[in-house]
C-alpha cells in the first residue's frame, strides 16, 4: 500500500482510496532476512527474529516498547519496520517524502467474526524535528489510515505516536482499545466512508 488518492464524485465530499503497487500490493515478514550492525533485541511474537534498535548504542525507547508488545495479551504479532519496504508518503515544506514508521502490530481477533486489525506505532524522541514529525503523524493517522480503511480489503488500521516511555504501557493499552472500537486513530472521521452502521466495535455496538 503505497499512498492515498483523493477523488471527487459530483457534489459529494472527497473520498480517499489507497494507491496500490500493482505488482506487489501487499508485503510479508516471511521473507525478511538481513544482516545488521545495529543493536538488537530478541523477539518472541515477531516472525522476524530480532528487533533492530536505531541509534548508535541502540534505542532504549524502542526496546521498552518492544517489551510492552511482548507482554500485552492483545498483541498477536509485531515487527520492527526495518527492511520491510513499508513506507507512508507525506508532504512537508512543499516536498514529498517517504515516512518509515517504527512498528507494525497485529492484534488478536476478539472473535471469529472480527476483522484483522493492525496498529502502526511511531516512537518519537526529543531529538526528532517537530515539523516533519507532526506532518508524518497527521498524514499517517488522518489520511493514510482513512484511505486504507476505506478500501475494505486490508482489515482495520490505526496509528499512534509514543512520546514518553513512562506511559508506554498505558498508551499502548489505550491505542489497542481504540483500534478495537474504531476510534479516530483509524483516520479522520470526515474522510472515512463507512458510517456507524458499518462499524463493528469490540462491544458489538
Amino acid at each position: 500500500m503505497w499512498g492515498a488518492i483523493t477523488r471527487h464524485l459530483g457534489n459529494r465530499r472527497e473520498r480517499l482510496r489507497p494507491m496500490l503497487n500493482r505488482f506487489e500490493p501487499t508485503g510479508s515478514t516471511g521473507t525478511v532476512n538481513f544482516h545488521t550492525r545495529k543493536a538488537t533485541a530478541a523477539a518472541e511474537k515477531s516472525e522476524v527474529s530480532h528487533v533492530t534498535l536505531d541509534g548508535r548504542d541502540g534505542n532504549t525507547w524502542e526496546k521498552g516498547l518492544a517489551d510492552e508488545l511482548e507482554r500485552n495479551p492483545n498483541v498477536a504479532a509485531y515487527v520492527k519496520n526495518d527492511h520491510l519496504g513499508f513506507t507512508i508518503p507525506y508532504v512537508h515544506a512543499g516536498r514529498s517524502h517517504s515516512y518509515v514508521p517504527d512498528f507494525l502490530v497485529r492484534l488478536h481477533r476478539r472473535d471469529a467474526d472480527d476483522i484483522e486489525r493492525t496498529l502502526v506505532i511511531e516512537v518519537s524522541g526529543s531529538q526528532k524535528s517537530p515539523g516533519p514529525t507532526k506532518a508524518k503523524a497527521t498524514t499517517a493517522r488522518d489520511s493514510w489510515c482513512a484511505a486504507v480503511n476505506n478500501h475494505g480489503g486490508f482489515g482495520r488500521w490505526g496509528y499512534i505516536e509514543m512520546t514518553d516511555p513512562q506511559t508506554f504501557k498505558v498508551k499502548l493499552a489505550e491505542a489497542i482499545q481504540n483500534l478495537y472500537d474504531d476510534a479516530p486513530i483509524i483516520g479522520d472521521p470526515d474522510l472515512l466512508d463507512f458510517n456507524d452502521m458499518d462499524v463493528r466495535s469490540a462491544r458489538g455496538a
